[in-house]
């Protein structure tokens, strides 16, 4: 084989790599960003879901 046909070959090879890290980074970025989510979902109705909770135990516990 050739030089340059080794040359070609490499670059299809590693083009292959090249994409899968990007696509692993672009999942990464979509984790965190679901993370981001739930945390920024959970701190805006924790407060709420206590006080709802709180309320369901206190009639709970009067019957």
């Amino acid at each position: 084989m050739g030089y340059h046909m080794r040359r070609i070959c490499s670059r299809f090879l590693c083009y292959g790599r090249e994409e899968n890290a990007a696509t692993a980074i672009e999942y990464g970025m979509l984790i965190a960003l679901i993370a981001i989510a739930v945390m920024v979902t959970v701190l805006a109705i924790g407060g709420k879901l206590e006080v709802f909770l709180n309320e369901i135990h206190t009639y709970i516990s009067s019957v």
